[in-house]
């Protein structure tokens, strides 16, 4: 029982080189797609383009229908379709695109937050 001490005391100093809570790794900031990492949720399929439209549509990021008087869409669902629809994102980084929108938090998406992985952000 005496060798109990300093056996617990050896496993508590080996978890002392973890990352602080909070730290980002490289696979959470914007150069994660490039660095090969994979997306959240790999395991599942990532919405669709217009689920994830319809998530930031939800979030207040994109109105649903915003028309000015000449037809033309700005800022809403149909915008945002479109924008993940170009060609500005490749297969790889639209899918990691999609799963951000999926699994980030509405205060994130109001900021942009998954913007910063794909092509250009959708406008």
């Amino acid at each position: 029982m005496a060798r109990l001490g300093p056996l617990l005391f050896l496993l508590l100093g080996a978890c002392a080189d973890d990352p602080a809570p909070g730290a980002l790794g490289p696979c959470d900031t914007s150069a994660g797609p490039l660095l090969g990492c994979a997306g959240p949720n790999v395991g599942s399929p990532p919405p669709t383009i217009e689920q994830a439209c319809e998530r930031l549509v939800d979030c207040g990021r994109f109105l649903v229908n915003n028309v000015d008087p000449d037809g033309n869409h700005h800022d809403d669902f149909a915008t945002c379709v479109d924008g993940l629809r170009s060609d500005e994102y490749t297969a790889d980084r639209l899918e990691f695109v999609l799963r951000c929108i999926d699994v980030s938090s509405c205060d994130q998406l109001l900021q942009d937050h998954c913007g910063a992985f794909g092509g250009e952000a959708p406008q």
